[in-house]
C-alpha cells in the first residue's frame, strides 16, 4: 500500500515538473514572438516615416513643376487657366 502511495506521488511530482517545463516553454515561446512583432512593428513604423517624408518631398511645387516639364506639359498659372474673356463694358454717356 505504501510503495502505491509512493508511486502515485511520484506521478504527480513527474507531471506537475512536465506541466511546470511546457509552460516555462510555452512562455520562453511567447516571449520570443513578443519580441519578433515588436521588431516588426518598428521596422514598419520606420518605413512608415520614410513614405511620409518621401510623399511630402513629391508634393512640392518644384517636384511637380519638374515631372510636368519632363512629361512635356506646359505650365500655365491657375489664374490665367480660368479667364473668361469678357467683353468690355461700353461706355454710356
Amino acid at each position: 500500500m505504501r510503495i502505491l502511495l509512493y508511486v502515485a506521488t511520484g506521478a504527480l511530482g513527474i507531471g506537475a515538473g512536465f506541466s511546470l517545463i511546457t509552460e516555462r516553454a510555452a512562455l520562453t515561446r511567447a516571449g520570443y514572438r513578443i519580441a519578433t512583432v515588436e521588431r516588426e512593428r518598428q521596422e514598419l513604423i520606420e518605413q512608415n516615416r520614410q513614405l511620409e517624408a518621401r510623399i511630402a518631398r513629391l508634393k512640392t511645387g518644384a517636384h511637380i513643376a519638374e515631372r510636368a516639364m519632363a512629361l512635356g506639359l506646359d505650365l500655365v498659372p491657375p489664374e490665367d487657366t480660368f479667364k473668361e474673356k469678357r467683353p468690355e463694358p461700353s461706355k454710356r454717356r
